[in-house]
């Protein structure tokens, strides 16, 4: 299943979100929806995915 983020949502900054997370950034990917090279250029951004309908 594709992450969907909240639209307007008050979230932590993504980077921070990825901090606390003690899964592999390949799985954390995976979930995502994503590449991994993309979870590493939203982490270098400090952007999280846009929301897809």
């Amino acid at each position: 299943m594709r992450f969907l983020a909240p639209s307007f949502a008050r979230l932590p900054p993504f980077t921070s979100l990825l901090a606390d997370q003690t899964e592999s950034r390949k799985r954390i990917a995976r979930h995502l929806g994503v590449s991994l090279r993309t979870l590493q250029h939203y982490q270098a951004r400090g952007n999280a995915p846009a929301r897809s309908i």
